[in-house]
């Protein structure tokens, strides 16, 4: 100990003579200060003991004891650090390196960090408030004693209500004396479950049933017709149901889907459907309809089909290929099927017709959807290149040429109704042929002599789809799409005239109605389950689900006022559809359930004519009647064309300066 003492003591006055001497006054060997004097030496502070050198050497290895001040000795980094404090701190970038806040290099991934953070807390948020929600509902034994309360007083006599309990509708009829007479003349003997009507209700005038769809399916799937019911089939449900001797009150179309799904299988052969009928009756398409389906066109006309330059056609498809799949494909396709069909001609001087393959429609966005606006411009330096290179659009001015215009709204060239009938048809187009799928009556966008055609459905893909033929249709009325059309319309009611807006605020919880925006991967399976397949308008009336309801058996609900459908006058649509006001969608339900029996399965049997299905297809290759040929009917049904459309010489009747200022300016 006495050692130590005595190695710190002479330490600390070996490195501070100078200090010691300064700084300790006269008990540490100091002398005063020059000019002191006593009265000076009054005001300095009493020097104690705890100031002598003895006591700085017993605090230890203090940094102020072991360093040197009077020496210019460098402090160590840290040191210097702890005893200058400073504000400017300067860092040594020789050895790192700095990345400035906010590198673009490193964003994606921070905000991939961060959003996927939020996804997670968002889930888990929403599966608390789901549970916290669902704690709070009704138990399945609650459940089971729920009621419904209707009011009767509002129900007219002859009418059905429909109503949903426990997630099945529930059929509600008020019978007529009619409806009682008849359910009460039916012979029991011919019912599996006989049982007197007077069992089935308390009230007579009231019948209240309840529908569970697939077991009713199941049920009469496996039920053998007898001859004597005329349902043709599941006659103990048909009693059960109040429907008797062949007559299928509105309340019991439920059931009627699932009967006479029995006797109309996809892809059924009429002669087939028609032979599982009651009695054996039998029944075939008949009347001009029927017979046109039949006509061949190979010898009745000759088209010479122009050689383009191939950025009007070709090059479009191979710079987009999507332009093969989408619905406004038929364009390509004719063009593909004339250039080896059998009309064809290669002597202009003896064609009946003269066909300029234009592929206006294959201008798509990203999303895979046609832009128009730039068509005018192309249709019309088109023209100019034939009229200039041939002689045969002058003698007309291309009333004896036919163009495929298949877009929304034809050779208006636009989406939105309203535009393009400000447009109006492309002036030189207004002497020639239109085939379109198009079709509105008194339309300014649907000129006199246009063919309306289908629009392009993937036959490969259909086909594809195609379920066993002994599944019964257990859907009602199917339907998938856009009800509301944010993105162009986002005040409603413009969108489909409103069409499909009512459809879904009157029938988005009736049971009767599979009705969603949602497009399932078993799309055309449930159209070859459903009864009633709906065709709404859209922005244009036409749509393709008129195509897959018909190909795929599904009797077409046609929702579009003064619609022209194609092939009008070849297909008997009045015999095969559905023709629904668009003011009377509010009444959808009524409208379908009160078709007879009868005629459902009349539509059905004819819907199963493939000559109809082939009508409305455009197959790669080519089939006989199918719609290729349908359009060269249609073209041939035209001839002789009438001595007014060939011009006198200098006559002309077209004016190239007409419309819009952008359709002429120069296209590429």
């Amino acid at each position: 100990m006495l050692r130590v003492a005595g190695r710190r003591l002479t330490s600390a006055l070996a490195w501070r003579p100078a200090a010691a001497a300064g700084a300790r006054g006269p008990l540490a060997g100091g002398s005063l200060p020059a000019g002191d004097d006593d009265s000076s030496r009054d005001h300095q502070q009493p020097l104690f003991a705890f100031q002598s050198p003895f006591f700085a050497a017993s605090r230890g290895f203090s940094s102020e004891a072991l360093v040197p001040r009077n020496q210019d000795v460098e402090l160590p980094a840290t040191v210097s650090a702890v005893k200058n404090p400073s504000a400017k701190i300067e860092y040594d970038e020789s050895n790192h390196e700095r990345y400035a806040p906010g590198d673009p290099s490193k964003r994606a991934f921070a905000y991939f960090v961060l959003s996927g953070g939020r996804f997670v807390y968002a889930s888990l948020l929403r599966l608390l408030i789901l549970k916290f929600v669902l704690s709070m509902s009704a138990s399945k034994d609650v459940l089971a004693l729920a009621s419904l309360e209707v009011d009767l007083s509002s129900i007219e006599p002859g009418t059905t209500v429909t109503v949903k309990w426990r997630g099945k509708p529930v059929f509600i009829r008020r019978r007529t004396e009619e409806d009682i007479n008849l359910a009460n003349s039916v012979d029991l003997g011919s019912l599996r479950d006989p049982q007197q009507d007077a069992e089935r209700v308390k009230d007579p005038e009231w019948l209240i049933v309840i529908g569970k769809l697939p077991r009713i399916c199941a049920l009469l799937s496996t039920a053998t017709p007898p001859p004597s019911c005329g349902w043709g089939g599941g006659s103990e449900v048909a009693f059960m149901m109040g429907a008797r001797a062949g007559r299928a009150p509105v309340a019991v179309l439920l059931v009627a889907a699932c009967v006479f799904a029995l006797f109309s299988s996809p892809g059924a052969s009429a002669a087939e459907v028609t032979g599982r009928a009651a009695q054996g009756n039998t029944e075939r398409i008949s009347g001009s309809a029927g017979d046109v389906l039949e006509d061949n066109p190979v010898g009745r006309l000759k088209v010479f089909v122009y050689d383009l330059p191939s950025k009007y056609n070709k090059r479009i498809v191979t710079k987009d290929p999507r332009c093969l799949n989408h619905m406004f494909a038929a364009e390509i396709f004719m063009h593909r099927f004339l250039l080896s069909s059998a009309v064809r001609t290669l002597n202009p001087e003896e064609a009946d017709w003269f066909y300029a393959p234009v592929y206006t429609t294959c201008d798509l966005t990203l999303a895979g959807l046609p832009l128009p606006f730039k068509s005018p411009r192309m249709m019309r330096s088109a023209i100019q290149f034939l009229s200039k290179k041939w002689p045969f659009w002058n003698r007309t001015d291309g009333a004896d040429h036919f163009f495929v215009v298949p877009h929304d709204f034809g050779a208006c060239f636009h989406y939105q109704e309203e535009k393009a009938i400000e447009r109006g048809i492309l002036p030189l187009l207004r002497r020639a042929t239109l085939v379109q799928t198009f079709g509105q009556k008194n339309h300014v966008c649907l000129k006199e002599g246009s063919i309306t055609i289908p629009p392009y459905a993937p036959p490969q893909k259909m086909q594809a789809h195609l379920i066993p033929l002994d599944i019964p249709r257990s859907i009602f009325v199917y339907f998938r799409g856009l009800f509301y059309d944010n993105g162009n319309d986002p005040e409603g009611g413009y969108y489909a005239r409103g069409a499909r807006a009512s459809l879904w605020e009157n029938f988005k919880n009736n049971p009767l109605f599979d009705i969603s925006t949602e497009h399932p991967a078993t799309y055309y399976e449930d159209m070859q389950r459903a009864v009633f397949c709906l065709c709404p308008l859209g922005w244009a009336p036409w749509s393709p689900r008129l195509v897959e309801a018909v190909v795929f058996g599904c009797i077409p609900v046609i929702i579009a006022d003064d619609i022209v459908l194609p092939f009008a006058d070849a297909i008997p649509w009045d015999e095969i559809g559905v023709f629904v006001n668009e003011e009377d969608v509010p009444r959808l339900d009524s409208i379908l359930t009160s078709i007879p029996i009868n005629d459902i399965l009349r539509k059905q049997r004819l819907l199963a004519n493939p000559s109809m299905k082939k009508a409305m297809l455009f197959p790669q290759p080519a089939q006989p009647r199918d719609a290729f040929h349908q359009i060269l009917n249609g073209l041939a049904r035209k001839l002789p064309h009438p001595g007014s459309v060939y011009l006198q010489p200098g006559e002309k009747r077209l004016n190239w300066t007409a419309g819009p200022v952008g359709d002429l300016k120069r296209w590429k």
